[in-house]
């Protein structure tokens, strides 16, 4: 058996925060999937960064003191002090993907040690909080620890490929050579990708590589109802949780 703290270590919670709306849903299995183009267009139209991304399943390149040549003549055509080069495969926007969230074992903090049970509480910071608070919904389901097995054994037996993935959060101002080739050979890590911006989302989803949608797409899945918790969001980022000390080891 190990220590406390190594079994602690093991810890982690996925939790979907939605809309009131959406909760009941999500609990009879239901799984309401936008494509990557909803959040391609969601910062063009709200001019912020949040659950939109104009990066999305792309490749970024920013540059400084750009120098556009035309590749006939040799000439400079064009200047820029500063540019963003994105490069997007075209069918890449059409495809569908859920997203949550992932909070591992160094997101909590241990409040009180008892004879069978811990309580604990995450341990953010109140900019990390707000982002959720703000950019996302009033509700906080947790989903259950085999979650991701539920769905994925569903997609499978609807012939449909799932690919669940963190999100890898990449500094789009360094030309990442493997990034690159990976890119350039189709790979689908490029839809697990996002700017270093967004790493206080810890976002872990799920892609649908062969589907292509013009909008939105629902898929079914075993229940959850009876697993799952539902809280308001502040309640889960400000409060405490007991937990037996026996589901740890």
């Amino acid at each position: 058996m190990g220590t406390l703290k190594n079994e602690f270590e093991k810890l982690n919670l996925f939790v979907k925060f939605t809309k009131e709306e959406y909760v009941n849903d999500i609990l009879d299995g239901k799984l309401y999937m936008k494509n990557f183009k909803h959040f391609i267009d969601l910062e063009k139209k709200e001019k912020i960064k949040g659950q939109g991304d104009k990066f999305e399943a792309a490749f970024v390149t920013r540059a400084v003191d750009l120098r556009i040549i035309d590749l006939r003549t040799k000439k400079v055509i064009g200047v820029s002090k500063e540019a963003e080069i994105i490069e997007r495969y075209t069918e890449a926007s059409k495809i569908p993907l859920y997203c949550f969230t992932y909070f591992p074992s160094e997101d909590f903090k241990i409040l009180e040690e008892k004879d069978e049970k811990i309580i604990i509480g995450l341990d953010l910071n109140p900019e990390e909080k707000d982002v959720f608070i703000k950019d996302f919904g009033e509700k906080a389901i947790i989903f259950p620890g085999d979650f991701l097995k539920k769905v994925l054994s569903s997609l499978k037996k609807q012939n449909i490929l799932g690919v669940a993935k963190l999100v890898q959060y990449c500094d789009f101002n360094f030309l990442d050579e493997n990034r690159r080739k990976l890119f350039e050979n189709g790979s689908i890590d490029m839809f697990f990708w996002k700017d270093l911006f967004f790493k206080t989302q810890r976002e872990i989803r799920i892609v649908l590589p062969e589907k292509r949608i013009e909008d939105s797409i629902i898929i079914n899945f075993e229940g959850i109802r009876d697993q799952a918790i539902v809280l308001d969001t502040e309640d889960l980022l400000e409060g405490e949780f007991e937990i037996q000390k026996s589901i740890l080891y």
